[in-house]
């Protein structure tokens, strides 16, 4: 008897505890540039693998530009946007529910300094720190390593759009550019290159 109501048990639960998903979730961001590409397919990847317990998704992302700042309003006000990719700071996990996941192992903190040719015999003469807080770097305004930079006393200009960064490099708005060493490299060769005097 105990055998039969265990096996009835479980016919039960495998018929009534299986929810049925209709409606897809529907995720929504602002990253949309190729920078964002691996994030993005690796979260596809992730919704694939978990499509048949937890249901279909949709992935939406915004078709207009958004900054990072208005993006993270948008996230934080329940607007448009329900995801985001960003590196870790403080104030970001206190206004924003994380999955403490690093998806890139850290390799976003390496950086390169990207300048202009005519700045080539400024950089070969800087030795110390000191030296290079005489200069100014150009850095993303949202980005969580700025407070680094600001907390070792380098001059910085706040730049809320990353491809205007090539451009005020390029104009002189700034010294240097120190970017991401993966991202440098694939924006230098997508064509954000410096233009030579």
């Amino acid at each position: 008897m105990i055998a039969v109501v265990r096996s009835l048990a479980c016919v039960l639960l495998l018929l009534f505890g299986t929810v049925v998903h209709s409606t897809p979730l529907t995720l929504k961001f602002f990253q949309t540039d190729s920078r964002y590409n691996y994030r993005i397919d690796l979260l596809k990847l992730a919704l694939d693998k978990t499509a048949a317990t937890d249901g279909p998704y949709l992935l939406s992302p915004v078709t207009e530009e958004m900054t990072q700042a208005r993006g993270l309003q948008s996230l934080e006000m329940k607007q448009e946007i329900n995801i985001a990719f960003l590196s870790a700071t403080a104030e970001r996990e206190a206004r924003f529910l994380s999955v403490k996941v690093p998806l890139l192992q850290g390799i976003l903190g390496y950086r390169i300094a990207m300048i202009h040719e005519r700045q080539a015999d400024t950089f070969a003469g800087i030795k110390t720190l000191d030296d290079l807080r005489q200069l100014n770097a150009g850095f993303g305004s949202h980005w969580a390593d700025l407070s680094i930079l600001e907390a070792n006393q380098l001059p910085v200009t706040g730049v809320a759009r990353y491809p205007n960064l090539f451009s005020m490099l390029n104009a002189g708005r700034f010294d240097y550019f120190p970017g991401a060493l993966m991202k440098s490299i694939k924006s230098w060769k997508n064509g954000n290159r410096i233009i030579r005097d």
